[in-house]
Order: C-alpha cells, then sequence, then structure tokens
C-alpha cells in the first residue's frame, strides 16, 4: 500500500503531521482537474478494457484544495476533528453508541478511482472519554457534479466552486462495484492491491464471476454502517468496521462450516477483503457469503406467530400448534448438527477446531465468570429496587433475599468430574441469528458481539451454552408477545407455556440428534446439571442488562433464577419459563 506516510501508521497526527502522497486520484473537469487519468481510445483501434479501479499518486497539498463544510487548507484536520467524531456518533456505533462524540484519530488514509468514483480509505482510531479505544474502518466516498443531496451524506465538499458530497462508500455503488469486482477478476485484484487491499476467494465462488458483477446493490432498511448489503440474488456483502488485525471468528468459521465440515445450514464463504501492511497480519474489511433465500429471521417469525395465534389461543385453541413445535424441533436438530460438526474429526488438522477435554482450569475459570456476574447482578437489583413498579418489588426482594442460594447453586452445578470436549461453538445463539428458509433454517451470526475481543469470541467452549442461549431466546420471544396492552394474566400463561413446550421440542430433537457428540457428557445427570448452569448464567445475564436499560419487564428473570434455585437437587427441573407463567 501507498501510505500517506511513511512513518508507522500512528505517527499520523492529523495536519500537524508532515506533507507527503498517498495512493488516490480526485476527478474533475477543466480547470478543477487535479490530474488526468490515461485510458484507451477504441477508436483508434485499441479495444477497451474492462472497467476497474484506478491507482494515481497526488500529493497531499492537493487533497487540501477541498474546502470541507466551508473549511478549505486542512482537510484531514477537519475529517479528524470534526467530520469523523460526527459520523460515528450518529451510526450509533456498538460500544460508542449513547456516549457522545468520540476523540478520533486517524491512522492511515489511502485513495483509489473506483469506477470513477473517487474513494478514500481511512482507518481511525476513536475513543469516547470513558471507553477504550476502537480502531475502525471509515471508507469515504466523493461525489461530485452538483447532485442531489445523497443518503448517507457526512458533509459537504467544494474544489474550486464546484460543489460535491462526503459519503460513507458503503451507500455509493461504485465503491461496492470495485470490492466486488476485485474479488471475481484477477484484474481488479492486481490492481486494487496497490491500495494495500488483498481480495481472497474462495472454491465456492468459482463461476459466480458474472453473476457477481451483474447483481444489483440492495441495501438494508435500516442502512446502519454494520449492515450488510445484498449482491442481486447471489450473495451478501458484510462490512467489519472494526480492525481487529489476525483471525476472525466469522471467516474461519464460515470457511470451516461450508468448506471443511460440510455442513449445509449455513452460508458459504465467498471471499473476504483485507488490508495488509508489512509487517503486520492481515484485518478483514469485508466478507462475502452466499445469499441465504429467506422469509426473516427466527425471532420475528416466533413473535409473528406467537401474536397471530394468541387471539384465537382466547377461543381455548392450542396456542402452540404444529408449526411452532415443529420448528423448535428443527432448530434442535440443526443445533445438534452444528455442534456434531464442531467436534467431528475434520478439526483434526487445524488447531484452532481441534477439540480440547474441559478441565479443572476452565470448569474454575467458568464458575469464576458465572459468580462474578452474580455479583454484578445483584449491585443492580439493590440499586434500582425502588424505581421498580411495585408489582416487582416483591419478587426483588426474596430474589435478593436468596443471594448467597445463587453463589452456592453456582458454586455446585459445575460436575467436578466432567468428561466432555470443549470445542468452537457459536457463542451468541438465539432466534435472531437463525434464517427462515423455504423449506428448512439456516444459522448465521458467528461474529459474535462486538464487545467482545476476536480472541475471546474464538475460544473453545461447552455447545451446552448455545442450547442455554436458544432456550432463553424462546422465553424472550413469549415475554415480547406478552408487551401487548391488551394481553392478560391468562395470556401470559399461554404464551409461556407455549415457550416450555417449544423448549421440550428443541431438548428432545437436540438430544436424539448430538448423539456421540464427543462434547456432550454421557451422562444424563452431568447434561442437566451444565444446562441448568449455563441456564443461570444466561439468565442472570438477562436480568443485568434489563436493569441496566433500566426496563419494566425483569419480572422473566426475576422469577426463572428461582426456578433454577427450586430445581436443585431432587428437584424438577423447570424449562425457563415455567416459574414466570405462575407467578403472573
Amino acid at each position: 500500500m501507498t501510505s500517506m506516510h511513511s512513518q508507522p501508521p500512528d505517527a499520523l497526527q492529523g495536519h500537524k503531521a508532515s506533507d507527503g502522497a498517498f495512493a488516490g486520484r480526485l476527478r474533475g473537469s477543466g480547470p478543477t482537474r487535479l490530474e488526468a487519468a490515461r485510458t484507451p481510445d477504441p477508436a483508434a483501434g485499441k479495444p477497451a478494457p474492462q472497467p476497474s479501479p484506478r491507482i494515481r499518486l497526488i500529493d497531499r497539498r492537493q487533497l487540501d484544495r477541498i474546502a470541507i463544510a466551508g473549511r478549505k487548507g486542512d482537510f484531514l484536520g477537519a475529517l479528524q476533528e470534526w467530520v469523523l467524531p460526527e459520523f460515528i456518533a450518529a451510526s450509533q456505533w456498538p460500544g460508542i453508541k449513547d456516549a457522545g462524540r468520540p476523540e478520533v484519530r486517524i491512522l492511515d488514509l489511502v485513495g483509489f478511482d473506483a469506477f470513477g468514483e473517487d474513494v478514500l480509505l481511512v482507518f481511525a482510531a476513536a475513543r469516547q472519554s470513558h471507553g477504550a479505544e476502537q480502531r475502525l474502518f471509515l471508507p469515504l466516498a466523493l461525489v461530485w457534479d452538483g447532485m442531489p443531496r445523497p443518503h448517507g451524506c457526512i458533509a459537504e465538499i467544494d474544489l474550486h466552486g464546484r460543489k460535491g458530497w462526503l459519503i460513507d462508500a458503503f451507500d455509493d455503488d461504485q465503491f461496492v462495484s470495485a470490492l466486488v469486482e476485485g474479488l471475481v477478476s484477477a484484474e481488479g485484484r492486481k490492481v486494487m492491491a496497490a491500495s494495500g487491499l488483498v481480495f481472497r476467494s474462495t472454491a465456492a465462488a468459482t463461476g459466480w464471476t458474472n453473476r457477481l458483477r451483474c447483481g444489483a446493490i440492495i441495501r438494508s432498511g435500516t442502512r446502519r454502517p454494520s449492515g450488510s448489503l445484498r449482491i442481486g440474488n447471489v450473495a451478501m456483502l458484510k462490512p467489519i468496521r472494526q480492525l481487529h488485525p489476525g483471525s476472525q471468528p466469522e471467516l474461519e468459521t464460515l470457511h470451516f462450516l461450508s468448506e471443511v465440515a460440510g455442513f449445509r445450514n449455513t452460508p458459504a464463504l465467498l471471499g473476504t477483503v483485507e488490508w495488509v501492511r508489512p509487517g503486520h497480519a492481515p484485518t478483514a474489511l469485508c466478507v462475502l457469503e452466499t445469499l441465504v433465500t429467506n422469509g426473516g429471521d427466527g425471532w420475528h417469525h416466533v413473535l409473528g406467530c406467537l401474536t397471530a395465534r394468541l387471539a384465537k389461543a382466547r377461543r381455548d385453541e392450542a396456542l402452540a400448534e404444529s408449526g411452532l413445535i415443529h420448528l423448535a424441533g428443527m432448530l434442535g436438530r440443526r443445533t445438534a448438527e452444528m455442534h456434531q460438526a464442531f467436534a467431528s474429526s475434520w478439526t483434526r488438522s487445524d488447531p484452532a477446531f481441534q477439540p480440547e477435554p474441559v478441565d479443572d482450569v476452565d470448569l474454575h475459570a467458568w464458575c469464576a465468570e458465572a459468580k462474578d456476574l452474580a455479583e454484578r447482578t445483584f449491585g443492580q437489583l439493590q440499586q434500582a429496587l425502588q424505581r421498580l413498579p411495585p408489582s416487582l418489588r416483591w419478587p426483588a426482594h426474596v430474589l435478593l433475599s436468596r443471594r448467597s442460594d445463587v453463589t452456592e447453586e453456582i458454586d455446585t452445578l459445575l460436575p467436578s468430574d466432567l468428561k466432555a470436549m470443549k470445542t468452537r461453538v457459536h457463542g451468541a445463539y438465539h432466534l435472531g441469528q437463525v434464517l427462515m428458509g423455504p423449506r428448512d433454517i439456516y444459522i448465521v451470526g458467528f461474529a459474535g458481539t462486538s464487545l467482545r475481543s476476536p480472541d475471546a469470541r474464538r475460544a473453545k467452549h461447552s455447545p451446552v451454552r448455545d442450547v442455554a442461549g436458544m432456550l432463553r431466546s424462546f422465553c424472550d420471544a413469549a415475554a415480547a408477545a406478552g408487551r401487548s396492552p391488551d394481553v392478560g394474566p391468562s395470556d401470559f400463561k399461554r404464551l409461556r407455556a407455549c415457550s416450555r413446550d417449544m423448549s421440550k421440542a428443541f431438548l428432545s430433537a437436540y438430544r436424539q440428534a448430538v448423539l456421540g457428540c464427543s462434547a456432550i457428557p454421557t451422562e444424563a445427570d452431568d447434561m442437566d446439571r451444565l444446562l441448568r448452569f449455563f441456564l443461570m448464567e444466561k439468565i442472570l445475564d438477562q436480568l443485568s442488562r434489563e436493569l441496566e436499560n433500566r426496563s419494566e419487564w425483569p419480572v422473566i428473570p426475576l422469577c426463572d433464577v428461582q426456578a433454577i434455585l427450586d430445581s436443585g437437587a431432587g428437584g424438577r427441573f423447570r424449562p425457563p419459563g415455567e416459574a414466570a407463567a405462575a407467578q403472573a
């Protein structure tokens, strides 16, 4: 990559840095042209080449000729001090949202001509006053010719009276087309390499070149900066805004499941775009994966079914109709097949996926993490006691009185001699990570939560943790359907009974399909205790988030913590939600 400076990226300090050159070209006409691009003339007998991104070098001082929001002579200073902080704050970035304007420091910048559109690839560090620094990928497109204000406009720009706009490059079709070209074309890869971008295509992308090139670019309705872009009816291009050098959980998991283990119920990885600097590990910027034709995610599907069926249930019809029970069973089978793949013999050739025995160190760490979560949650509950609605204060008082019981339960639930392997897992498994296909379901969302480091998201764990996450999601869907003002106590009991029946169907199908998996305990009692442990962890985490967000609906986790406690030694383990239904 031809960098803006010869110093390491961290040496760049906005307008105080020394002048230099970077890869890029500013397009114009007449007196505003900064550099003319030479193209073959078809009339002269030379065939015009296929359009591809072009690389040109310009001096930093040429960029400073552009006025941004009326400020001229310090383009990068304006980006760093005003434009990017406002853009990031307005974009509601994970870890920065609701935290005000971050302080931004540009680390590096390169530019290129993307099919006639000027693009600046900005790599920056953003830090809020009380948060950790995040390194971000912020590609910007310079759109000229006085067109109407485009969607995603960040700032107005002016070059010697010629008006234009600075926009998020992922809102610019030319930039997205340039990325696709780099993935499907050897010439595109060669040209784009001059900007420090490396394009890698997988075997699954073979033969898809024309379909990807011709596919219309469709953006999600929310158009958030982290949103995916649909390429025709073929693929999804997913930006990776947060910079983490090295292996990315989603990329390696999609590759392993679809190309190595042959798991068919997840999108196939088609290619990646990476930023490569000498002496640094590659940093993923985008991932291209197959498009799964679907009718939405599992969360909205289940919520819609529950809401639609509630009125009929009032006429004594069954709420948990066969469709939801069938779906829960299918989810159980596909989840088990995913876990079987993570524990299969295919993992032996890749240390990142090879199963490892669960040992005392693991059990100790899981227990300590759960106890820390419990302490934090009880502290939040104590502080929130007076602001809780009167109907919730009694369940809160009861749970606070059982604080020591929760700690003891965490200490004793994990089997001390657990015979099972730890493997790669989904890690953030719930109904929202499932796509509803015409006849099957597809599991997505292997990137995990951006609030955890990639290493933490790649860590091996017990797959029973995923199971607990899906059971909680059934419970959450029932709670969401019950938040309508016209839902009474009897309706709420029906909803919770439905989530219980879905949990039973899921567990029954899962246990049958996961037989023989080395990551699942062979002893039924060990499996039951593991599930209760991870359900306790999930419920405490949910209660903590509900209290942190000042939710008026912590009744579900309040009651379900006690349900886990009441299903102790010799007690009947009730699926999550049954206790809350009894309290409603």
